[in-house]
C-alpha cells in the first residue's frame, strides 16, 4: 500500500478564557517512499512512525478521528509541545501538529485522490 504522510502544524495560545489559535502552515504532504519508512509495511510502519513523530513534534494529545455516521475512526495522532515565539522569547505558545496518514486511491477522472487509512486495520476508513 503506498502511503502519504500529511501534517498540518497549527498553534495554540491560551490567554484569557478564550484563547485562539491559528495555523502556521498549509497542510505538507510526503509520500512515505521519500522517508526513512520507505518500503515498510502497514504493520512495520505504525510503531516506529509513531516514535519519529513524538520525537519531533512532543507528546501525543490525541487522536485524529473521521467521522462515519455514527462511527469514529482513527486516521492519525496529534502530537503538542511548547514552544518560545521567536520574536518575544519570554512568551510560549503550544504547537500542535496533526499527522495523518493517507493513501491513493482512483476517482471518476481516474486521477489520484487521497482518502485516509484507519490506524487500526491500514485499510481505507470508509
Amino acid at each position: 500500500m503506498e502511503l502519504v504522510l500529511e501534517t498540518q502544524h497549527v498553534a495554540r495560545e491560551e490567554e484569557g478564557e478564550a484563547g485562539h489559535s491559528y495555523l502556521l502552515s498549509e497542510p505538507m504532504r510526503e509520500p512515505v517512499s521519500d522517508t526513512i519508512f520507505d518500503g515498510m509495511g502497514w504493520p512495520e510502519i505504525k510503531g516506529p512512525l509513531f516514535k519519529f513523530c513524538q520525537r519531533e513534534y512532543g507528546r501525543c494529545a490525541s487522536k485524529v478521528y473521521i467521522d462515519r455516521g455514527t462511527d469514529s475512526r482513527p486516521i492519525g495522532w496529534v502530537f503538542e509541545r511548547q514552544e518560545a515565539f521567536e520574536d518575544v522569547p519570554d512568551k510560549s505558545f503550544t504547537r500542535e501538529v496533526w499527522v495523518t496518514l493517507l493513501t491513493p486511491v482512483a476517482c471518476d477522472q481516474r486521477q489520484p485522490h487521497l482518502r485516509p487509512i484507519n490506524l487500526n486495520t491500514g485499510e481505507l476508513a470508509t
